[in-house]
């Protein structure tokens, strides 16, 4: 059994041996599916291009760090991409002070009481910005103090709550190879063994698509049914923050299957074509989501006559809005009174 998660790897090869033991796999008589996996072995690389956390809050500080009552105060902090790929621009990045706990605008106004008042200079709720590859934007808050009666003239330690949402897509791309029967048998035959390099690559973001197979290659016979094969799909959260209402939309998910594979089924997916979208909402528990199961059926097209093996490349692809939190705690101190 091939898998290529790099976590939760026991819940997910668990999962699979379920899938596959509870009769998914057709029962067809005399299928062996470890039939030519002693001359025949798939020679996979894994690649992960970029980071996960493509977005990063650094550099947070308030001046001036000890606060009096009715005090300006400046909040800042950068927003830094930490992408590489300068045809993939991070977008409709925003950064909301959703809990500014006592502190006010500039007009006198509690943020918590007027929320959109508190934007920063840039970045805000009504203009959201985009970053490009390694870009680095600096965010500003003007905010002020509460009064000393606000708080009651006792020295106050208030705590300020931000989130940076934006948006981003994630995908993989992942090799699976099919064997003719004739070739097996003839390697079998020879007393020889062949090792075909295929490949999985995932790109940067904290939204990883993971795949995995019951068999290591698919075998298509000449001479009569070929067995089914199956795809299990995973999405994980490999990033520090949390996908958006924790879950993908209806028709994010895309998986592209190359033309000629065979015929693609899956109770979770719509296939038109070659493309198959989720036909339902997928959700999030503990970073991860449910398998998602497809059946590919090879045809007498898959793989021609004489032709040994071939490589089909299957790409999936998801959008979504992630977010990061992070807060920063204040203290002010009210004027002593007397001696």
């Amino acid at each position: 059994m091939q898998h290529f998660a790099r976590s939760g790897t026991i819940l997910f090869v668990s999962l699979l041996v379920v899938v596959l033991a509870s009769g998914c796999v057709d029962q067809i008589p005399g299928l062996n599916l470890n039939f030519g996996s002693d001359v025949i072995t798939p020679s996979r690389s894994e690649l992960t291009t970029g980071t996960s956390d493509v977005v990063a809050i650094e550099d947070v500080r308030a001046w001036p760090s000890s606060l009096l009552p009715e005090q300006s105060v400046k909040l800042f902090m950068n927003i830094v991409s930490k992408d590489t790929d300068p045809l993939k621009p991070i977008r409709n990045v925003r950064i909301e002070l959703y809990d500014a706990s006592v502190f006010k605008n500039p007009q006198g106004q509690f943020c918590n009481q007027v929320y959109t008042s508190c934007a920063p200079d840039q970045c805000g709720s009504s203009f959201d910005c985009t970053l490009q590859a390694s870009d680095k934007k600096q965010i500003i808050f003007d905010l002020v103090a509460p009064s000393s009666s606000d708080i009651a003239n006792i020295i106050t330690k208030a705590t300020m709550s931000w989130l940076v949402r934006y948006n981003y897509e994630s995908k993989t791309t992942f090799d699976f190879l099919m064997v003719s029967e004739q070739e097996i048998l003839r390697l079998q035959q020879l007393g020889e063994t062949l090792s075909i390099p295929v490949q999985t690559v995932q790109s940067a973001g904290p939204i990883k698509i993971d795949v995995a197979t019951p068999t290591a290659f698919g075998m298509i016979s000449q001479s009569g049914r070929s067995p089914d094969v199956f795809l299990i799909f995973k999405l994980r959260n490999a990033g520090s923050g949390f996908l958006q209402e924790n879950n993908i939309p209806v028709d994010a998910l895309s998986v592209q299957f190359p033309q000629n594979i065979g015929t693609v089924t899956s109770d979770q997916f719509s296939c038109a074509g070659t493309t198959c979208t989720n036909n339902q909402k997928i959700l999030f528990l503990r970073k991860e989501t449910i398998p998602l199961q497809f059946r590919i059926s090879p045809n007498a097209a898959t793989l021609p006559t004489g032709v040994p093996h071939r490589t089909f490349t299957i790409t999936a692809t998801v959008p979504y809005r992630y977010e990061l939190r992070g807060s920063m705690t204040l203290e002010i101190t009210p004027p002593r009174v007397g001696g």
